[in-house]
């Protein structure tokens, strides 16, 4: 999975976590991935042989009995999963699992026994097993870390279902009965055993569960119920949650069923062309078919699912799964075959990627206790409800239909299921808004920052209004608004351009650079041509605010912010300092003017490339750098640093190779970033975390952690440039183990 140790490492400090922690991250993407393969030829097999044996439209029948006995197991497991430990329940659940196939495969000879048993294995413990191993995935990782566990850990699942195709696929030749997948089945649940065993020494034991909790401490499925509905302001977004897991489910049950029937007409129609068993090459289809969704997920998941749910939001990127599943509705409705249903349910399932990954991402707009029931309450009731009523649906058309009328009303119904789910999505992104903000204004600083993050998502209506108002509240602390000042930066919506400008007066010095730093994240926005009053009014703030700020280091980082505006103002306002300014400041001001997007600027900083100070000579190659017509000049003069006897100018000629990004010159950062001089390691990892390479994460945070100030200090004053993932991938870093100590 690594090229080497150096990126284990990598992933240690993104995630903040040990090697101890890391090592538990395998063992639980082994568990959910040997369950996935368990459980997708387990009921691949019983799907088979089921319509096998009663044939196609017997199949809703199956989809219902699977929904009532996973909401029995829900019950059952409420009133006992809170009182042992969850490891231990894992156990259980797997031995159980266990007795009920092989009861299954005594009783063979029996179709109603043998199904009966199979089904409770699937549905009634199978189904709980993955809910018992969500929640105690939940307890060993804060919603922090989950951020980066949660999508590795849902890979396990697509890669789960692949391996499940490919077993199905070649084992399907060599087994002449799918009843003997029982055995298969069952080999691999037993490889789950020992690896829950091994994880045991791993997890996290609360001390609630050293004794036998007493009721009071472990409410019932009701009362579970109940505390997830109590509290009025989260109740209408739990319910749009519920409405959307229920309609998802109601339109995945007859997708499957039509799937299912395109493959079942498949399979008979070579049948009776080759005279082969129906059950082999039924089961043998579904196997290769599963290849292919669970592939196109995979691909979907690595390449662009987090960066849809970036671009579009939590419930913006949610809204693809109908989106796609109505435009896919009218193949199946204008010419129902193999290739239109297989096509419809690929598109299903490698949205259903996107939608699983944004439905989890919206419980942290919950209470951590409401959450961890409402997970439960959605996957095991809601969600075989969901089920059962499409499938009731199903057996309703059945009664009145057949043939072609049958699936063409069935395509209809599922036009008007994908409608309400579309409809019901798109209310929900209101919702949520109304719960981040209510969230920031009932909890605690924790509290209050996860609302922020919520809130600088896209898809947003207000969310800049209130946040701007939230800024404005002199109640809040400092480091509540900070967070929110640079959620305005990522947002860059220039209306929140005055608020910000309103920080330049602050008289926490934190603040005001906060405000600069978020201002900076506009820079790469064209808003400002055509907000010229905006402009005009932010960049006589800054000069007047530069006048006032006593910190030199503040004022460096006025000055880059005016040059980002490339107007007469600015740049002679920049000009005027070039000719005041001394030593180091001066070098700010050269480096500065390389940003106005004016070659003829470079006649003002080409007099600097013969300066004395080697300061203000590197900062002239990184400014007339930044211009193709001088980039080799630049580059030549950074090389002479990069060569030089003396540390300081190493470490200067770095700085400048990691601002202008030349990837030919890596080798020397890469050289430097173990090395023992703190400055050129510094150097080096800055340089390296411009350029978006990893490798630079460990020393940073080790620097910033380390209790050296000046050291620390160096690496915040040098972070803004760096790539933006990079950056958030510290932010949340610090910010957790500042949490931590409090």
């Amino acid at each position: 999975m690594f090229r080497d140790l150096g990126q284990i490492s990598v992933i240690n400090k993104v995630l903040n976590i040990n090697d101890k922690q890391s090592f538990k991250i395998l063992l639980f993407w082994l568990l959910k991935s040997l369950y996935r393969v368990g459980f997708v030829v387990g009921w691949t097999a019983t799907m088979s042989m089921f319509v096998a044996k009663y044939g196609i439209k017997s199949l809703p029948y199956l989809f219902i009995l699977n929904g009532i006995f996973t909401i029995i197991g829900s019950v059952l497991y409420s009133s006992g999963i809170h009182r042992i430990r969850k490891n231990l329940c894992l156990i259980l659940t797997i031995f159980a699992s266990m007795a009920t196939l092989f009861l299954a495969y005594w009783f063979r000879d029996s179709a109603f026994l043998f199904f009966a048993f199979l089904i409770t294995a699937v549905s009634v413990f199978l189904s709980q097993f993955k809910i018992v191993l969500n929640s105690l995935i939940e307890e060993n990782f804060n919603p922090l870390e989950s951020e980066k566990v949660l999508p590795i850990l849902e890979s396990s699942e697509t890669v789960g279902g692949l391996m499940a195709g490919v077993v199905i696929t070649f084992c399907a030749a060599f087994i002449k009965t799918s009843a003997a997948f029982i055995y298969f089945w069952a080999g691999l649940l037993v490889l789950i055993v020992p690896i829950i065993m091994i994880a045991s020494a791993f997890l996290a034991q609360p001390e609630e569960h050293s004794h036998v909790i007493k009721k009071k401490d472990n409410p019932d499925l009701v009362d579970r119920i109940k505390t997830i509905f109590k509290d009025n302001k989260y109740v209408s977004f739990i319910k749009g949650l519920s409405l959307i897991v229920f309609f998802q489910w109601v339109l995945f049950n007859i997708v499957e069923f039509q799937y299912t029937k395109a493959v079942y007409q498949s399979a008979s129609h070579v049948i009776l062309e080759a005279g082969s068993g129906f059950e082999h090459a039924f089961f043998h289809d579904l196997g290769i078919l599963f290849i292919i969704f669970s592939a196109s997920a995979l691909i979907i998941q690595l390449i662009i699912g987090s960066r849809l749910i970036s671009s579009l939001g939590v419930f913006g990127s949610m809204l693809i799964h109908p989106i796609l599943t109505v435009l896919s509705l009218f193949g199946l409705l204008f010419s129902f075959n193999f290739t239109t249903a297989v096509l419809a349910r690929n598109n299903f399932t490698i949205t259903s990627v996107i939608y699983a990954s944004s439905l989890e991402s919206s419980y942290y707009a919950m209470k951590e206790n409401v959450s961890a029931y409402l997970r439960e309450f959605l996957d095991g009731i809601l969600r075989p409800l969901g089920a059962i009523f499409g499938t009731l649906f199903l057996i309703l058309l059945q009664n009145f239909f057949t043939g072609k009328p049958l699936i063409f009303y069935t395509n209809i119904l599922m036009f008007v299921f994908a409608g309400i789910l579309f409809f019901v999505i798109y209310r929900q992104q209101k919702l949520y808004t109304s719960v981040a903000s209510f969230k920031f204004d009932c909890e605690q600083e924790k509290g209050k920052s996860d609302a922020v993050d919520i809130l600088a998502q896209k898809g947003h209506e207000g969310n800049v209004g209130f946040l701007v108002s939230k800024l404005e509240d002199s109640h809040q602390s400092i480091e509540t608004k900070k967070k929110i000042i640079f959620a305005l930066g990522e947002l860059q919506d220039v209306h929140s351009v005055p608020a910000l400008s309103k920080c330049f007066e602050n008289k926490s010095e934190e603040i005001r650079e906060a405000a600069l730093d978020a201002l900076y994240m506009f820079r790469d926005r064209d808003d400002f041509v055509s907000n010229v009053v905006i402009e005009y009014e932010l960049v006589s703030a800054l000069e007047k605010f530069y006048k006032v700020e006593k910190n030199d280091y503040l004022r460096i980082k006025i000055i880059k912010l005016l040059s980002k505006f490339s107007n007469v103002e600015a740049a002679d306002f920049l000009l005027k300092i070039l000719k005041t300014s001394k030593g180091e400041f001066k070098a700010g001001v050269i480096y500065s003017l390389g940003n106005i997007k004016d070659s003829a600027i470079c006649r003002f900083i080409m007099p600097y490339l013969k300066s004395n100070d080697a300061k203000q000579k590197i900062s002239a190659a990184i400014a007339i750098g930044r211009f193709k017509e001088f980039y080799d000049e630049a580059k030549y003069i950074i090389d002479t640093f990069l060569h030089s006897q003396k540390n300081s100018e190493i470490a200067l000629g770095i700085y400048a190779v990691g601002e202008l990004k030349i990837k030919s010159r890596k080798k020397f950062c890469l050289k430097y970033l173990d090395c023992k001089n703190s400055d050129l390691k510094i150097s080096s990892a800055i340089a390296l975390a411009k350029m978006a390479e990893d490798c630079a994460l460990p020393v940073l945070v080790d620097t910033l952690v380390s209790g050296k100030k000046d050291e620390a200090n160096t690496v915040k004053r040098n972070l803004q440039n760096v790539d933006v993932r990079i950056y958030k991938n510290i932010d949340k870093i610090m910010s957790h183990i500042k949490f931590n100590k409090k």
